[in-house]
């Protein structure tokens, strides 16, 4: 009995420590058991091998609790291949060329509305300035409270406005933001070269939820239900867009 305590301890003490590394398990947020509707997280555990390799799993929450869901445990490398390749096909190379010319496309939209804008708001601030000056002139000659009033409100609005004016000078689209963007989305024609983080965040952005469940000890049905609706609809907006000019 007391050697099977031991081994019991041992066993715990080998499978926690690999729970507190920075192993990034990809679909931890996304993976539902399709059998009991539990959550699936990952875990690790080594191989009674002579290597004694780290292996690593998706546990189903029920299975965890109450030992009654036939998931059980899946392993990750397989499953997450799966998300992956899914993924990839939508990230052509010519899609990202499509998604480099939506970014370009809409930053100078949008930096052309910004501007129109700020001129809008400018002559606001020029007809202030008018009636503020105005305002000081009359109270030059006859002092009034109304007019101070009316002084004070107009300063006031005015200042409202550059403050709009400078907030929305700071929200235009920075060439090197959008670079570095168009950069970034690049490297989507190889997921699999990314590190695992930015891999995991590619995921949670497009696929709302992967649910898996099992149908024997050897098969399991996987059912991905994804945001890609995303890329579909920058698709057909750019589709609209005629980049000929």
């Amino acid at each position: 009995w007391l050697n099977a305590q031991e081994k019991m301890q041992a066993r715990k003490k080998i499978c926690g420590s690999f729970k507190q590394n920075n192993y990034v398990y990809l679909l931890s947020n996304v993976l539902i058991c399709g059998e009991c509707g539990s959550k699936l997280s990952g875990t690790s555990c080594k191989s009674h091998s002579k290597n004694a390799q780290t292996i690593y799993y998706y546990e189903c929450g029920g299975y965890k609790r109450y030992k009654n869901c036939s998931t059980k445990k899946v392993r990750v490398d397989d499953l997450e291949e799966q998300v992956i390749d899914y993924l990839q096909k939508y990230f052509t190379k010519k899609n990202i060329e499509l998604l480099e010319k939506w970014i370009d496309y809409h930053a100078e939209m949008f930096n052309r509305d910004t501007e129109q804008e700020i001129k809008r708001l400018k002559k606001c601030i020029g007809s202030l300035n008018i009636k503020i000056e105005n305002i000081v002139n009359l109270l030059i000659d006859t002092p009034s409270d109304s007019l101070k009033t009316k002084l004070t409100e107009l300063e006031q609005e005015r200042a409202k406005i550059q403050v709009e004016i400078n907030a929305i000078q700071n929200s235009k689209q920075n060439p090197d933001k959008c670079k570095e963007l168009k950069k970034f989305i690049k490297k989507l024609e190889n997921i699999r070269a990314l590190d695992r983080q930015n891999q995991k965040s590619i995921i949670e952005y497009l696929i709302k939820k992967v649910q898996i469940q099992r149908k024997s000890n050897s098969e399991l049905l996987i059912t991905i239900i994804s945001s890609l609706k995303k890329i579909l609809l920058i698709q057909n907006d750019i589709d609209t867009l005629d980049f000929s000019q």
